[in-house]
């Protein structure tokens, strides 16, 4: 089989960083072997390099494509870690539905103090902000996904925190129905998801230091 040049391995890295600016260099020299294997092929079958380029490249376009702006995380990766993880978020929703109905239910009947609600929502708030500034030059996409991830939860955050304020002033029961027991599950989901992005950060975070070993 008949190998791309250097210098064709070289534009086409050239070309995947001024388009997708895949600025992670494992990645970035990962995507190009396999575009490159795929240009080989094409050209084992008797098509020239230019229009086998062509083709492989526009292929590889959807999956290379930034999620929000030109400096998100390509789609490729968004999927694999949506794939990975769909299960837990799956379980996230379940266990706050089951939650949620066995107090509207009556089943569950406790009253849990809205200060305790109050310290979920303050917690997850700070270690969001805690994650997101001690690591924000990622070293992988993955750690791009979930920093992203939790930037996102910040608005949720800040929403549940007023609201807890305003709980425990008891201004807020003069407008909505809810119950300290619903307030207090939405305060440790929020909690949850917080930890749970922020886990996935440092784990990605480690996984790279030891690729580096």
């Amino acid at each position: 089989m008949k190998h791309l040049t250097t210098q064709q391995l070289q534009t086409i890295e050239r070309f995947l960083m001024e388009h997708y600016n895949l600025h992670h260099e494992d990645f970035r020299m990962e995507i190009l072997d396999h575009i490159a294997c795929e240009i080989e092929v094409c050209i084992q079958e008797g098509v020239s390099y230019q229009e086998a380029s062509k083709f492989v490249l526009g292929k590889w376009h959807f999956e290379l494509k930034p999620v929000l702006g030109k400096t998100g995380v390509p789609t490729c990766v968004v999927k694999q870690m949506y794939a990975k993880d769909w299960m837990v978020y799956l379980g996230f929703v379940l266990l706050f539905l089951i939650s949620w109905s066995l107090g509207n239910f009556g089943i569950v009947t406790i009253e849990p103090n809205p200060w305790l609600s109050l310290g979920c929502v303050l917690l997850g708030f700070v270690f969001s902000i805690l994650i997101q500034k001690r690591f924000h030059k990622q070293k992988n996409y993955a750690m791009t996904f979930y920093t992203n991830a939790l930037g996102n939860t910040m608005l949720p955050n800040i929403v549940v925190l007023t609201l807890a304020m305003l709980f425990i002033r008891r201004d807020f029961e003069q407008f909505f129905s809810l119950s300290s027991y619903s307030f207090f599950v939405l305060a440790i989901h929020i909690l949850i998801v917080n930890v749970f992005f922020a886990f996935k950060v440092l784990y990605y975070n480690k996984a790279s230091k030891i690729q580096m070993i």
